[in-house]
This record gives structure tokens, sequence and C-alpha cells, in this order.
């Protein structure tokens, strides 16, 4: 009897036992399966990301998510795949819901942050995506994809001054800023604010702009128009005759601007007319009067800084109708000089048309240099972005295409279609 008690003792004491060592000492791999488990799933995911089956992506993210909740990771990856199918509204519940969660640390609330920017923008709301972007900032000020998103965003808003602060607090960490870029951002400020008749706002950027780009032709076009929103127009007349001389290749901008300003003196300076025939002359007098004052500073702009083709051309229009003899023979000279620039082909073809020829060449020159004609739709967009080659109508300091300040040039013979518009997702630059 003893022997038997004995014998259930040491058989409970082993049990007991057995049941301690496998409660504490033997590991627990249940963890381990299931990371084996989500290895496999994000492998999966990943395979059907590259082979563009992003349904079945999202499929074995699901899975993921439902059997561990409180790992981050999946949600990211779902919330860019939402976004990247174009479910933005899907991304952005993805994105505010990781923001939101009580155990989110700063920097994972500061990347929820910045995905959820990304999800604005690409959904067409730039304001909220530069309020997600300033917060994101907030957190992380060293945040360098945060930085350059949000400056693309104040830049497409228009927002130049704030766009320029951004990038001088960035220069503040150090890091290499272009000199250029803040004087061209410096004076897009100034030519907005100066639209917008805040002169007071417009010559403190235009300070700025000079400071960091003297001297160059965006910073000489914000001074121009600063000056024509304080009044001042024979300032802002004596602005461009100078970037005549400084930037003889945009003179086609720069006589614009000159016409402006001295089409409103010549204005000033006539005396008001009493009738509807007095008013017809004195509309024919300051035609005249502005004609003969830009000839006479691009003469001045062609002696100080040669004969270059664009000022050579600039010329030639302005002389068109008071001495098409004389525009002939500057257009002439411009095209020898430039063979290959069919816009100056053109211009050249229409003033050889107002001198005069043979009634056969005028008739075929009129078809061809027509304003409808089969060469207009070549010289229609006359600018190219030297960094995408997106064309455009009209000279402009920023290109709508790629962002890219002061690239925009005469467009040769053979220009490139537009170029799509460069993707900016990394949250740094690469190679970082």
């Amino acid at each position: 009897m003893g022997a038997a008690v004995a014998a259930a003792l040491v058989a409970l004491g082993a049990l007991a036992a057995g049941v301690l060592i496998g409660r504490y000492y033997v590991p627990d791999d249940r963890e381990l399966r299931r990371a084996a488990r989500h290895a496999r799933s994000f492998a999966r995911a990943l395979n059907f990301v590259l082979a563009r089956d992003r349904d079945a992506a999202v499929d074995e993210l699901m899975r993921v998510v439902d059997d561990n909740v409180s790992d981050l990771e999946p949600y990211f990856a779902l919330g860019a795949l939402f976004r990247s199918r174009g479910e933005w509204e899907r991304a952005i519940r993805v994105h505010q819901a990781l923001e939101l969660r009580p155990e989110a640390d700063v920097p994972t609330r500061a990347r929820a942050l910045y995905e959820l920017a990304l999800d604005f923008r690409a959904a067409g709301m730039p304001r909220r995506a530069i309020r997600a972007m300033e917060q994101v900032l907030a957190l992380d000020a060293g945040h360098d994809g945060a930085v350059r998103a949000l400056c693309a965003l104040y830049e497409q808003q228009g927002l130049y001054a704030e766009a320029a602060r951004a990038w001088e607090r960035v220069a503040q960490r150090g890091a290499d800023v272009p000199r250029d870029r803040l004087g061209h951002l410096w004076a897009a400020a100034a030519r907005a604010a100066a639209a917008a008749g805040d002169v007071g706002e417009a010559r403190a950027a235009l300070r700025e702009a000079e400071r960091y780009a003297p001297g160059t032709p965006p910073v000489a076009s914000a001074a121009i128009a600063v000056a024509v929103a304080c009044g001042d127009e024979r300032a802002a007349a004596k602005r461009a005759r100078e970037a005549l001389v400084r930037a003889p290749h945009l003179a086609e901008v720069w006589v614009a601007q000159l016409e402006a300003c001295e089409r409103r003196v010549a204005r000033t300076e006539a005396e008001p007319a009493a009738d509807a025939q007095a008013a017809e002359q004195r509309a024919a007098d300051v035609d005249r009067v502005v004609s003969e004052r830009l000839a006479r500073a691009i003469a001045e702009a062609i002696a100080e800084a040669g004969p270059q083709p664009d000022l050579l051309l600039a010329r030639a229009r302005v002389r068109a109708d008071s001495d098409p003899a004389a525009a002939w023979a500057d257009a002439r000279a411009a095209v020898s000089a430039r063979p290959d620039d069919l816009a100056a082909r053109v211009a050249a073809a229409r003033l050889a048309l107002a001198a005069g020829g043979d009634d056969d060449v005028r008739g075929e020159l009129a078809a061809l240099v027509a304003p409808a004609g089969p060469l207009d739709a070549l010289v229609g967009r006359p600018w190219r972005c030297a960094t995408c080659a997106r064309r455009a109508a009209a000279h402009a300091w920023r290109c709508d295409g790629c962002g890219h300040w002061g690239t925009l040039k005469r467009a040769p013979i053979a220009a490139e279609a537009d170029a799509a518009v460069p993707r900016d997702r990394r949250a740094a630059p690469r190679g970082a």
C-alpha cells in the first residue's frame, strides 16, 4: 500500500514538473510561426505588385492584417497600394487611422501624416496636402521628403514666398540649395505681390530676389513689375531697356514689357480727345510715338550688346509697318545668323511679303505663313523647357511640366513632344 502511494506521488510530481517545464522552459513558437506566415504573405504581395496584380497583393496584405492588427507595416503597405490604384478615400482612411492610434509614437505619426499628405496631393486636394506636410515638419523638422514636397505644393499654389522661406530653412540646416532657385522664387513672389497691389510685400520680395540673384532676367522682370505697381512707368521702362542689353536672348519678353510701359506713358502725355475723330488721331499718334521709342531703345541695345538675332527680329517687328524695307533687312540679318530658327524664318517671310516681291512668290508665301497656315502650328508654341522638353505658347519663368525655373528656351524646328510630369514620391533623394 505504501509503495503504491509513493508511486502515485512520484507520478504526480513528474506530471507537475513536466507541466512547469513545458510552461516556462520550452519556447513558445507561435510568434515564430506567425512571423513566418507574414513573411510569406509579404513575399507573395511583393510578387503580385511586381506582376501588376494589385488586387491579389491587397488580398495578401489583408490576411496579414486580420492575423495581427498591432503590426503597422501592413497598414502602410495597404495605404500605398490603395493610393497607387486611385482609391484615395481608402488610402486616406488608412493613414488617418494610423496617425490617430493611441500607441503611435512621434516617428510613426510623422510617417502617417506624410503618407496622408501624399494621398491628399494625389486626390487633387493641395491645400489639405499642404496642411498635412506642415504637420509633418512640426513633428520632424528635418524630414527632407516633406520639405521638398511642401515646396513643390507651395509653388503649384502660387505661394512663392512661403516656398522660398521653406527652402531657406533647408539651407540653414546645411543642405545645398541653389541660390538661383531662391532668386526665382523671390522674384515670382514679387511679381505676384505686385499683381495683387501689395507694393510693400512686392518691394520686400524684390530685395530678397536681388540678394540671391542680382542682375538676372527673372529679377529684372520682377523689378519691372514692382515699378509698374508703384506707378513709376518711366522707371519700369528704364529697367526693361537695361534688360534688353543684359539678356538679349529674351528680347521678345523685354520689348513686350517695354511697349506696355511706353504706351501708358504716351497716353498720359497725349492731350485728351474732344471727339471721335480726335480720339482716333490720338490713338494713331500714341502708336507712332511708342513705335519710335521702341525702335530707339532696341537700337541702343544693339549698339551695346551687338547685332544679336533676337534684337534684330524685335526691331524688325517694331518697324514692320513704318519701314518695311528696313524691317526686312533686320529679319534677313537675323535669319542669316540663325538659319535653323523656324520662328525667325516665318517672321522674315512675313516681312518679305510686306517689303514687296513677285506676285506668285507673294501668293505662295502668303499661304505658307498665314496666321492659320501650315507653319503656324509649328511656331504656335515656340518655347520649350530644356529639362523636360515641354512646350509652351508664351514665355514663363517656371515650367509647368517639371517645375524647374529659368529653363524655357526657344524651341528648334524638330522639338520633342511634351514630356510627362515626373512623379516626386520618394521621402528622400535617390542615394541618400
